[in-house]
């Protein structure tokens, strides 16, 4: 029912030592008995009051509760461990775009955007772009309002793109062949 530190504030003195029953005992008698119509005024007042005269500091749309954000941390914290973790050749590209979806978030616009990420640039060239932005946001030095749009640029203007086999193009002929198309060149004629 109530709260020890709210009954502190009307009896400060609650706990007795020479009493028989212990602290623990003591303090859940207090908690969970219910207090005389005054008292229980008395603390609507003083919780009111408080309200009233809360101070922020900061700003309030930078800044979120630790406790709030705890899990979505976590699963972030973990897809950066596991991106500095993954090799080029033995990662697959599903499991790198998940941990991109994870760290940044869907891209509304462009829903396989980190699928191509994934294939065009190496897990070494991601985990360098990564570690720059974990130095700037420890530095403060610069707030990102959109940090997936800020990675991919930084990722596209300062890294190679990965060099993919070129692909074969077959047709299937009308006996059920494939056959390998020969594309022209262009200088040819």
């Amino acid at each position: 029912m109530y709260l020890i530190t709210d009954i502190e504030k009307i009896y400060p003195n609650w706990y007795r030592p020479d009493h028989e029953l212990s602290r623990h005992e003591q303090q859940w008698i207090w908690e969970n008995l219910p207090l005389p119509d005054e008292d229980e005024q008395r603390l609507k007042q003083i919780s009111n009051a408080k309200n009233e005269n809360v101070i922020v500091s900061g700003s309030v749309n930078s800044t979120c509760k630790p406790k709030e954000n705890y899990e979505k941390n976590l699963t972030k914290n973990e897809a950066i461990v596991n991106l500095q973790r993954s090799k080029a050749d033995k990662t697959s590209i599903k499991d790198i775009a998940c941990w991109l979806k994870h760290l940044f978030g869907i891209w509304q616009e462009k829903p396989s955007h980190w699928i191509f990420i994934a294939e065009h640039y190496t897990p070494k060239s991601i985990n360098s772009v990564i570690n720059e932005m974990q130095k700037r946001k420890e530095r403060g030095s610069m707030p990102l309002d959109k940090p997936g749009a800020y990675f991919t640029s930084v990722l596209r203007q300062y890294h190679p793109q990965r060099k993919l086999p070129k692909r074969k193009h077959f047709i299937v002929t009308n006996g059920g062949q494939k056959q390998e198309i020969q594309k022209e060149d262009k200088n040819a004629f």
